[in-house]
């Protein structure tokens, strides 16, 4: 895998947005930063800019893939099992996809907003056996690869999704918290959106970068004036 180029400028220029980086120049009507954990990174590399997004990072504490026996293997299969987010439990769970890792992921994390003594579930172990005694006789490994996850938290648990303020034609997305690849393909029609059409049919409001820039938090959001022309 490459390693990801360097941004050392990104400069607006009349109409224009040019980013230059280690692997060259690049002029854009509109820029969109998906950055994750180095947001802010770039965001201090835009002139006028002065939005810096309160992220901190964490990780499952623990993560394993579990080889269910061959005769139960079809119950973990992506046709049979969804994919499971027991938020306030702090587990996640992904079943067999043919072709990737044969093998049902699960994985633990401590949920920063949820007192621990709302749940007895405490580990993956706890988790499979209250609520998966199926895989209670799987293979189980560790997870080492670069299939480990990361989140980037949000102060206010909540997306940053929308314009850059102070910075024209710039927008915004991060803040995830592990669960956002549930709204991808949402996130990245808005962020499509605001990009191509400076607005969106979507109420983005509550998620405004704004609300983290002093001085310049607003209860609007850009709304697209032709809602048909947004849904093409």
């Amino acid at each position: 895998m490459a390693p990801p180029e360097q941004i050392s400028s990104i400069v607006p220029d009349g109409a224009t947005i040019r980013v230059v980086t280690d692997a060259g120049e690049f002029v854009t009507r509109s820029l969109v930063v998906t950055a994750g954990h180095g947001t802010n990174e770039v965001l201090s590399r835009l002139p006028g800019c002065g939005l810096r997004v309160p992220i901190t990072k964490d990780r499952p504490s623990d993560a394993k893939y579990l080889v269910p026996p061959a005769g139960a293997r079809a119950r973990f299969t992506s046709g049979a099992m969804p994919v499971i987010a027991y938020l306030d439990a702090g587990i996640y769970c992904h079943p067999i996809v043919e072709g990737l890792v044969d093998a049902v992921k699960i994985g633990y994390y401590n949920p920063p907003d949820m007192p621990r003594s709302a749940t007895t579930i405490d580990s993956i172990e706890s988790f499979i056996e209250q609520c998966m005694p199926g895989l209670s006789d799987a293979t189980a490994r560790d997870v080492e690869d670069v299939d480990q996850c990361d989140y980037d938290l949000v102060a206010d648990d909540d997306f940053v999704l929308g314009a850059i303020p102070g910075v024209a034609n710039a927008f915004l997305g991060v803040g995830w918290r592990g669960t956002g690849y549930k709204f991808g393909p949402w996130v990245g029609r808005v962020l499509a959106e605001l990009a191509l059409q400076d607005g969106t049919v979507y109420d983005i409001a509550r998620f405004d970068p704004a609300r983290f820039d002093e001085g310049n938090a607003t209860d609007e959001s850009p709304v697209a004036e032709d809602p048909a022309a947004a849904s093409v």
